[in-house]
Formats: structure tokens, sequence, C-alpha cells
């Protein structure tokens, strides 16, 4: 079986930035560039400039009979208009290396940062004997001020320096030196030696200090941030009564950790990069290596490394970026807002994107039996979470479709309805001055606006206007003949049953299919009803996540895991993975799990009987008159 196959779009792969250093530049301009400004490379290669991240072992090559928009058949190739990222790429800014002189570095970065109250500038004396002299440069609000003043300041004022004592021979080697100060004054994990102020600039407002020495052309970035964050709770929108009651928060570095703590393993890998022009979001891409498809993370990198923009917020933005169908009202991408939940699927074979300041994961790729899923079926015994998983089908079902058919019967087909029913109905819709589609219209309006009405206001008055606004708007309107009452039994068992289904985002793209369907019932009835069902259904099987049909694994099928769209398979039984993840590891578990039981120690006999009995070998053929029968 073939991994699943990539867009056309994505065959083509970023385009690298030359390697640094071969532009001329001078080692320390007297006059620095101001900050900001940015050249056209015409196609030279710009120093220090950040390669787009392509998939390990280069391009890929293109999948099946697709070929890349470049080749052509019989003659010279069609030259291609350049793409919205190649000409990005070709308009990069201008790399500032460190000037000698203090006093110009510190009024660069005073200038790049404007007038920013939480700028601080701090100057000192390295070491108490020297006369190197050097300058702090960090955000007030960015950093843990204990471990810049108690570490970093401290140290590096107290601790001795004696630069003609150090092994660098006879000739004082300014480059090794400032390395030397890496490497055995600063008590801090992470950081680094740079030589371009840009590289400073962009690095202070992620948290970082920077340190300046006057007369070197070299720097030292030292990663101190603190970042307010709360601690984790429960999630609201995937709350369980039997599992963990853990979810993840804004901050990024807590939400690996709640990974790594679940997922204890060197196989477990995190990869970050920022995205953003002027936000420089964290965004972080989760998978199990050795396990996840290689061709689904080279599949991701790519699309992430595609993605620009100014900000990012939240990762809603990130999944409009990589999604597949944005325009679709069907997700074609998961979240989640569970640690356990995100394990569940890492250890399927998915790949996971979490983005800094948002308290959710995407999980790609991502079907449509997905979202009838609930984070609490695998903590059930097995007959329950079956039955919720019907349960919930159903009522998606009844949640798109019943005020649609309501209309479309009682305007079209009343010879469906038993005789007593359809005189009730008639009865109560006799002194009704509006057709029915236009009750169901002014139904649903009105329950979206009291939903929408209840999510905006504060939590007390929220559920009030709610729960009252709901009945009495309802009431009322039966009281003044607008609505039949079976109307509003009709509108009200939708939008219960619109909540039993566990995903938001499927239940926004059903409150929006109710509308058109509606139209199609009035115009139709029954006919145009199942016009429009079939319409979505061939909408939702041409939809792909990440190169998987949408529908999988009923269209593509897959008897082995057809069975888990309705069924919920025991945790004791599941022992191989889903193959159309196409997972590297197909086998999550043992074949027999429970051989303290006599069920599986008597499947187990059978397997090895099976296996130590001699298998029936070919027949003889004139070419063959002794075949050798195969060992069984």
């Amino acid at each position: 079986m073939h991994g699943p196959r990539l867009p056309r779009r994505w065959a083509r792969p970023p385009r690298a930035a030359p390697a640094p250093g071969t532009d001329d530049q001078a080692s320390s301009p007297a006059v620095l560039p101001p900050p900001g400004q940015f050249r056209p490379s015409a196609g030279k290669s710009v120093p220090g400039a950040v390669p787009l991240p392509s998939p390990p072992g280069g391009p890929q090559p293109p999948q099946g009979d697709r070929l890349p928009p470049e080749v052509h058949f019989g003659g010279a190739p069609t030259p291609q208009p350049p793409s919205p990222v190649e000409r990005v790429l070709t308009e990069q800014e201008i790399p500032v290396p460190i000037s000698a002189s203090l006093e110009a570095n510190l009024a660069w970065l005073k200038q790049a940062f404007g007038a920013a109250s939480d700028l601080v500038v701090r100057r000192f004396r390295l070491g108490p004997r020297t006369g190197l002299f050097a300058a702090a440069v960090f955000l007030n609000h960015a950093v843990d001020m204990s471990t810049v003043n108690g570490l970093i300041l401290k140290t590096a004022m107290e601790e001795p320096v004696h630069p003609e004592t150090l092994p660098y021979g006879r000739q004082f080697n300014p480059v090794a030196f400032v390395q030397y100060l890496w490497e055995h004054m600063f008590p801090v994990a992470k950081g680094q030696v740079i030589a371009r102020l840009d590289e400073a600039r962009n690095a202070i407002p992620d948290g970082a200090l920077v340190i300046l020495l006057d007369g070197f052309v070299q720097g030292l970035v030292l990663e101190v941030q603190k970042w307010p964050k709360r601690q984790p709770t429960e999630p609201s929108g995937e709350a369980v009564i039997r599992g963990p009651h853990l979810g993840f928060v804004e901050d990024l570095s807590t939400n690996c950790a709640l990974i790594r703590n679940r997922l204890r393993h060197a196989d477990l890998r995190i990869e970050q990069l920022a995205i953003g022009r002027r936000s420089r979001t964290a965004v972080a891409l989760v998978y199990i290596h050795g396990l996840t498809n290689p061709q689904l993370v080279a599949e991701a990198r790519r699309r992430l490394s595609f993605i620009d923009t100014d900000v990012i917020t939240d990762i809603s933005l990130v999944e409009g970026f990589i999604q597949d169908a944005p325009y679709s009202v069907f997700p074609t991408l998961q979240s989640t807002e569970r640690p356990d939940r995100l394990e569940f699927f890492l250890m399927e074979g998915r790949l996971a994107v979490l983005a800094d300041g948002s308290p959710r994961a995407l999980v790609a790729p991502s079907v449509f039996w997905d979202l009838f899923q609930s984070p609490e079926d695998a903590y059930h015994r097995f007959p329950y979470p079956s039955f919720m998983r019907a349960l919930r089908l159903v009522a998606g079902l009844l949640s798109l479709f019943m005020p649609s058919l309501y209309v479309a019967i009682v305007t079209f087909h009343p010879e469906m309805i038993p005789t007593d029913l359809a005189m009730a109905i008639a009865a109560s819709r006799a002194p009704l001055p509006l057709p029915a589609v236009a009750e169901a219209f002014l139904m649903e309006l009105a329950m979206e606006m009291v939903r929408e009405a209840g999510i905006r206001l504060p939590s007390p008055i929220g559920q009030t206007i709610g729960i009252v606004g709901a009945v009495v708007l309802g009431q009322a309107a039966v009281a003044a003949r607008i609505v039949s009452p079976l109307m509003v039994i009709v509108v009200a068992s939708t939008a219960i049953a619109s909540f039993v289904v566990p995903s938001f985002n499927i239940v926004v793209g059903i409150r929006l299919l109710r509308f058109p369907l509606l139209l199609f019932s009035s115009t139709l009835g029954l006919y145009g009803l199942m016009v429009g069902f079939v319409a979505i259904v061939l909408h939702q099987v041409g939809l792909s996540s990440f190169g998987v049909p949408y529908m999988t694994p009923l269209a593509p099928q897959y008897a082995s895991s057809a069975r888990e769209t309705i069924l919920h398979t025991p945790s004791w039984r599941g022992s191989l993975r889903p193959r159309w993840l196409h997972p590297q590891e197909r086998q999550k578990q043992a074949w027999f799990t429970r051989l303290w039981g006599q069920g599986d120690l008597n499947l187990l006999r059978r397997a090895r009987r099976r296996k130590a009995a001699p298998c029936a070998g070919p027949n003889p053929t004139p070419q063959n008159p002794d075949p050798q029968p195969p060992c069984g």
C-alpha cells in the first residue's frame, strides 16, 4: 500500500536561501544602516538569511503520475511566474554586523525599539580589574529579573577575568574570548554567540538578554525569558467524567512539558519554528520518530514553511493556512485540548501542531468519523462507547435534517403522516399566517441569536438568557400564533441533538447547512432534501486531509478500521494501528494480551498448532515432479 498522495500545489519544495557569507559586508562599519530597512536581493545571497525548512533528504520526487509545474514535454520549459513565497524570498532584511563601538550598537538598538519604555540598557564593567566595558539589553517585562540580577549581572561584574592569561597563545583572539565568556562565565542553559545586530533585535522580544562588549564585533544572547501563564486545568470544551482532568494552556513550553510527561520516550520529536514577521509566534510540530509516516511529516513541514504573515494569534490561523479545504464547512483537521487524547492520536501515527498562545492542538490527518468520537470513549467498558457513538451519529443526522424533513413532509407529502397526527398538525397550523418554511427560518434564526447571546454575555447572565430567553420566546411565539407548537418542538429537538455531537467544529458546519437544506426541501420536498444530501456526501468524498480521503475508512474502505467508526474496540483487543495512516510500525501491542483467561489461551494454542503443522505443498508438475513443501 502506497503512502498518501500529496496535493499538487505542495509538490514544489520551498526555495532555500543561499549559504551565508557570499555577500560583501564590512566587518566593523562606522555607520550602521537604519533598522528595519529592506532591499531586493536580485538573485544574490543574503548573509545570515534563514532558509525555509525542507524535508530531510532533499526535495521529494513527484507523487504518482503528477509532475511538477515546471516539467513540460516537447521543447524548452515555459518560464513560470514567481509564486508569492518566491517573491517574499527575493526581499531580505539587510544584515547589520555588530560594530566595534559599543555606543553605536546601543544607539542602533534604541532606534530599532523606538520609545519602548520597558527596554533596559544596563552598562557595566566586565570583571573587577579589567577595563572591558559591556552592556546588557533586555525587555523588563519579558525576562526573569532574579536570573538577570543574581546570576548574569552579578557574575559578570564580580567574576575575575584576565584576558592576558587566557590560553590563546601570544596574540589575543577576540572571537575566542567571547566564546570563553559564554562557556565559563554565564550559568545559563541556552544561549549563543552572535555577530549581527538584527539577530539581537529579533531575540530581545523573545525574552532574551543581549550582552555587547566594547571593542568586540561579537555578542552573546542568553535566554532568560519568563512570561505570565496560568496553571493547567480541566478543559471546558472536552470535559469528561472518567479519565484525566488536565488540559493545555496558552504557554507552548507548558504544553510541550505536558506531552513529554505522558510520552517519556526518546522517539518523541518536538520541532519548533517561528511564524509571523512581527509576532514571531513559536509553533511546534509534534510526532513520533519511527512511527509516523515520513511523507506526512515532510508534508507538514512544507506547509508550515509556506506560511508568510504578520501575526499568528491562535492555532486557528495556522489551521487556515495548512488545511486542505479552507472554504469547506467540514473541518479537515481535528483539534483537542487534552494531552491524553493527543497522546492517543500520536500513538496511532498522526502528528500534531501547537502554537504559543493557544490552548488547543491540531491533529493531522483527520477524517470525518473522528469528529463523533469523544475522549471519554477509551475509559468506559465496551458496550457503552459503542452505543454512544451510534447515538452521536444519529443525533448529527437529526440536527442536520430534522427541520428540513418536517417542512418537506408538511408542505409536499402530508400523506406520509398518520391521519390523526396529520389532522392535529393541520388544526394547529390553520390560524398561522406564515408557511412552514418561514416558520422554520424564523425559529432557527431566533435559536442562533439566543445561542450567540448566551456565549457573549457573562456566565451567570448567559445561562439565564439561554434558558429563559428560549422558553419565553417560544411560548410567546406560540401564543401570538406566529409559529405552531410542533415547530417549536422540532427546533428545540434539533438544538438538543446538536449538543450531543462532541466536536464544536462540525456542529458549526451543521448549523450552516440547515438553511440551504430548508430551501431545497421547501421547493422540491423530499426530492430536494435528497439532492442536498447527495451534494453533501459528494462534497465530503472529494475532501482530503493531508492526502488521506476524508471519508476513510468507508470510502475507500479499510475493513480492519471500518468497525471503529461505530463500534469501539476494547483497548485489550486493539493490536493494530489504522492501516490508512500508513504507520511505520503497524502493531502496537501483543496479539494475546489476556493469557490468564481461557479465550486468549485457546487462540494462542490454535496459532501454535497451525504454525507447527506441515503445510500442503504445491501439486507435482512435469517440470517439478517432486516439489518441496514450504515450511509451516
